[in-house]
């Protein structure tokens, strides 16, 4: 299945999954990917607790 769009007019994530349902594996590696790079690896991990 292929997802296609017409140009400038791109549906955002909750649209894209409700137009086509059937891809949400698609959908889910788009959400993944998406904050992968919008949020840097430091801030992701889990600081330890440094406090004395």
């Amino acid at each position: 299945m292929i997802a296609s769009f017409e140009p400038g007019n791109y549906p955002d994530l909750v649209q894209a999954r409700e137009r086509l349902p059937k891809l949400a594996e698609l959908w889910d590696a788009v959400r993944h990917d998406f904050w992968t790079e919008a949020i840097p690896a430091q801030r992701r991990s889990c600081p330890s607790d440094t406090r004395e």
